[in-house]
């Protein structure tokens, strides 16, 4: 099933020599049309108004916990996980991917100015691969 919009969180942990690999989690957030999201709105709100412009988002201006406005507790505790890549390049294998089964909801007019933004970079589906999703 595509969704009209996706979000990941991405955590880094960088490889602790030249030998090792770099790690991530992935938090997956998946949205429908619905209400308004307070955080997207945070997020939209700190974009600059032009292409190539920069602009410094004040400290406190976007919070993690408005993108959660119901049950932070329900939504963190019912994802998919598997172990996958990045999805844009390099494909660094070393992923462990946790989607939320609990899909947030975001105004049609906020869906649609992300995807003006990012366009419509939704990577193909990827075969299994014997990887097992829990």
């Amino acid at each position: 099933m595509t969704f009209p919009m996706e979000m990941h969180i991405v955590n880094y942990a960088p490889p602790l020599d030249e030998t090792e690999i770099p790690h991530y989690l992935i938090i997956g957030v998946l949205f429908k049309m619905g209400k308004k999201n307070a955080f997207i709105q945070e997020v939209l709100d700190s974009i600059p108004a032009h292409e190539h412009e920069t602009t410094y988002i004040k400290h406190d201006s976007v919070h993690l916990k408005d993108l959660f406005m119901e049950n932070i507790n329900r939504e963190f505790n019912n994802f998919y996980y598997y172990k996958g890549s990045l999805t844009t390049p390099p494909y660094t294998e070393s992923v462990n991917w946790f989607v939320l089964k609990h899909i947030i909801e975001a105004s049609p007019e906020q869906i649609a100015k992300i995807n003006r933004i990012e366009g419509n970079n939704a990577r193909h589906i990827q075969q299994r691969h014997n990887r097992i999703v829990e």
